[in-house]
């Protein structure tokens, strides 16, 4: 039976309170005030204990304005160090937290009537224009966009994983850092590629994340908290403090994905399929889907633009796929650390677009052109077993 009580009506319901989500109120506030938009997230809060970061080339045209709020630190440059390989790219790169997604989208959402953050609510089921919450109440809306994870998509075959544990920690002396390292692959190559990835988030504090491109998801979170501790006796910064801890397993396709249709809604974040799958990073795709999303809301327009938008995703992401296939069954884990170091000589025009996944014809030729690293096993691609 109908109870106006427990019906809400809104214009845009969005389901899930991560990265995807939070962009795209954001935006959707910033281009129409006046929107009425209802959150649901089943945590307390907004954003979970993440870090997000990215290159300026990530970021589309017309939107670097929407993010400043959001944006913790930035740097003119990133380094990236190999066995026989050390190298200074110039290009802006940012970084945020979780902390600061929920701040900001807190902070807007207090000014802005027309939306509710429903915080600490779970979904119990979606159907055509209504999401029902396991409170008993209805949501209504004119569009359904559901970011709530990965369990949206099926990986055929074996997938990959991206996996790693961040250690935020503050120094008894300054570190003297000019800015992040995106790769230290000089250490142990333990559980597939490995490397540490150091963001310096002041002169006494710094990110330090061990992470693994691996065959398997399994994360000891004991060894790797040893392993960050111990990159940092060995590169000289003495920890007096561990503030915070970030783990993270991110499945990456060997196939490509076979999504699940959703039920009266738009699927957006990672369970849509809307991530780099080479890297298991979502920014960049997160972006562009909220622009996307954001402009067709507030211009009342034609779906086309976001079908657009969708082909040209799935198309750079099966190129992904291609990759992950050759990295991960062409080569010994221990040796997949020269894939990388290759990569790494290539103009910073093609590295820049391939973290963004919009590459070119050419960067595609420059990735897989020339001769591979040793120890390249076609057979193993075409078997698939690694």
């Amino acid at each position: 039976m109908f109870d106006p009580e427990l019906h809400e009506s809104y214009d845009v319901a969005l389901l899930g309170g991560g990265l995807q989500n939070g962009l795209l109120l954001l935006f959707l506030l910033e281009r129409q005030p006046g929107a009425r938009v209802a959150l649901v997230e089943a945590e307390s809060r907004l954003g979970g204990c993440h870090t997000w970061s990215f290159h300026d080339s990530d970021v589309p045209k017309g939107v670097e304005g929407l993010l400043d709020p959001l944006v913790e630190h930035r740097w003119p440059s990133y380094r990236v160090m190999f066995p026989g390989l050390e190298r200074e790219l110039v290009g802006g790169y940012g970084s945020f937290s979780g902390e600061s997604l929920d701040r900001v989208v807190q902070a807007k959402a207090k000014t802005a009537p027309g939306v509710k953050l429903c915080l600490g609510c779970r979904v119990e089921r979606v159907e055509a224009g209504e999401v029902a919450l396991e409170d008993g109440r209805r949501i209504r809306a004119g569009l359904i966009v559901d970011s709530r994870g990965p369990d949206a998509y099926g990986m055929a075959g074996r997938p990959a994983y991206q996996k790693f544990l961040g250690l935020e920690v503050g120094l008894k002396k300054p570190h003297g850092m000019r800015g992040p390292i995106l790769m230290d692959a000089r250490v142990g190559q333990e559980e597939g590629y490995r490397f540490v990835y150091v963001l310096p988030l002041d002169d006494r504090r710094l990110l330090v994340e061990d992470t693994y491109f691996s065959d398997t998801p399994d994360v000891c979170r004991e060894t790797l908290r040893g392993r960050v501790l111990a990159y940092c006796a060995d590169e000289g910064f003495e920890v007096g403090e561990v503030f915070k801890e970030e783990v993270g397993v991110l499945p990456l396709p060997c196939r490509d994905l076979e999504l699940k249709a959703g039920t009266g809604c738009l699927r957006g974040g990672y369970g849509g399929g809307w991530f780099h799958p080479t890297t298991g990073y979502s920014f960049p795709c997160a972006v562009r889907f909220a622009d996307e999303v954001s402009r067709r809301v507030v211009e009342k327009a034609s779906p086309e633009g976001l079908r657009r938008l969708e082909r040209e995703h799935r198309r750079q992401f099966r190129f992904g796929v291609l990759l992950n296939r050759l990295f991960f069954e062409g080569y010994r884990p221990e040796l997949r650390w020269k894939v990388m170091a290759r990569f790494y000589r290539l103009p910073q025009s093609t590295i820049e677009r391939f973290y963004a996944l919009q590459m070119k014809w050419i960067d595609r030729c420059r990735i897989l052109g020339g001769v591979p690293p040793p120890g390249f096993s076609l057979r193993g691609v075409l078997s698939g077993v690694r």
